[in-house]
């Protein structure tokens, strides 16, 4: 393989999986340093992975360029010629290999972490591609720059009540007593409501931001005083942003999903709490002693 080949990485996974796979993109990136990379995307995380600085270029994995090429046609424009491939998509369909080794110098196909595992999500993309870094590395790697706030943000709070599963969900109650704490001591509460909270009703007194582009979202989450959330990708988003506050497990295992961060706290609910439809331990009285330790409005 001539030095010049050109390197594409597919990456199928969503928000918090970008993220925790980030050290990782980064280590590629340098290992690859000189010649073209190219990173595709799922489309909602375009404008995170642009601003990642892992890449040369960003695509959309997602698009019709890359339908027409699984369906037998030509490459998509942003395909460079017979690229080396590392593609975290199409590790178990055939079909999809196929065709990407027969446009690929060489293919290298990985698996977007899920479930149970022995360590850490990103560490376990990191040895994928034979990278092993300590804890402490990879939290740097993970870091995401902001841009300047527009205005200050230190008073805010901002919370995201939802997940991809009701059973990692914290109780709303703990979720509002936790905000009628914050706007009770001056501060003001954000509540960020993605597509998988459209059923929710905005917390009681907080500006809600329901569905918001993700642009906006990193920087409203990169200016907060403080965050609460649930295991989910706005608080693995929050984590590499840098933003502090607490983040709270129930059957998920943080030993494996904990945002990379030094400034979130993760607080795991007790098994008996667990349910089907989330957990209501810990009290709210706890997150706000672990808030109120660091992140007082």
């Amino acid at each position: 393989m001539s030095e010049a080949t050109a390197i594409v990485v597919l990456f199928a996974g969503a928000l918090g999986d970008f993220v925790l796979a980030l050290p990782a993109l980064r280590l590629l990136r340098r290992r690859h340093e000189g010649r073209l990379l190219v990173l595709a995307v799922r489309g909602p995380l375009l404008a995170l992975a642009e601003g990642a600085g892992c890449a040369e270029r960003v695509a959309r994995l997602d698009d019709h360029g890359m339908a027409v090429f699984l369906g037998g046609g030509d490459a998509p424009a942003w395909w460079p010629g017979r690229p080396r491939l590392y593609s975290w998509f199409g590790a178990d369909d055939a079909s999809i290999r196929e065709r990407f080794c027969a446009h690929s110098a060489e293919s290298e196909f990985l698996r977007v972490e899920r479930g149970e595992g022995r360590i850490h999500a990103a560490c376990a993309y990191a040895e994928s591609i034979g990278e092993r870094r300590c804890w402490s590395e990879l939290v740097t790697l993970a870091q995401l720059a902001a841009r300047a706030p527009s205005r200050p943000g230190r008073r805010r709070l901002v919370v995201h009540r939802g997940a991809g599963a009701l059973a990692k969900r914290w109780s709303a109650g703990g979720f509002a007593e936790v905000a009628t704490w914050w706007r009770r001591r001056g501060g003001e509460v954000v509540d960020l409501l993605g597509p998988a909270e459209a059923e929710m009703e905005p917390l009681p007194g907080a500006h809600a931001l329901r569905e918001t582009p993700l642009p906006a979202v990193i920087d409203v989450l990169a200016h907060a005083g403080a965050y609460v959330g649930s295991d989910s990708g706005p608080s693995q988003l929050a984590g590499a942003l840098g933003t502090g506050g607490v983040v709270l497990f129930g059957p998920t295992d943080p030993v494996r999903w904990r945002p990379l961060s030094r400034r979130l706290e993760v607080v795991r609910a007790r098994p008996a709490s667990w349910g089907p439809h989330g957990f209501d331990d810990p009290p709210a009285t706890a997150v706000i002693e672990r808030l109120a330790e660091t992140a007082l409005p």
